[in-house]
């Protein structure tokens, strides 16, 4: 009995004394995903980079403006998209026939981004308003 207790125990030493003959270091980097709900298309065109410039070009008081704006839903939930805008100036109103939709995955929201022009907007008025499209889940 003494003797294999002797030989378990020298085989357990020999196992702990294992010898390192070669080591790998790994160094680890990456990125977490950014989750992708929407992808907006303005007249047909994907718009990929945000922000995205709309230039409107000299506008004529009293008249309206459109652009198509198409949302793609590319998530696996259903989204709700808003436009907002802020520093809108007083004389301009700008609407979205699609906002407030809900959208299912792979469902898509087309709409006009109409931008009228008060009849008694200041001639040769320079603007510049940022409007802001949001995808909420739900």
């Amino acid at each position: 009995m003494k003797l294999l207790v002797a030989c378990v125990a020298a085989l357990l030493v020999g196992v702990a004394a294992a010898v390192v003959v070669e080591q790998w270091i790994l160094h680890n980097t990456g990125t977490i995903a950014i989750a992708t709900y929407l992808t907006p298309y303005a007249n047909s065109t994907a718009i990929v980079t945000s922000p995205y410039t709309i230039n409107w070009g000299t506008l004529d008081p009293g008249a309206t403006y459109v652009l198509n704006l198409t949302v793609h839903n590319v998530s696996p939930i259903a989204i709700t998209v808003t436009l907002t805008h802020t520093s809108l100036p007083t004389y301009l109103t700008c609407t979205w026939t699609a906002n407030h939709t809900t959208l299912t995955p792979d469902a898509i929201a087309i709409g006009d981004l109409e931008l009228t022009v008060a009849a008694d907007a200041p001639p040769g008025a320079a603007f510049a308003f940022t409007s802001t499209l949001t995808a909420d889940a739900g």
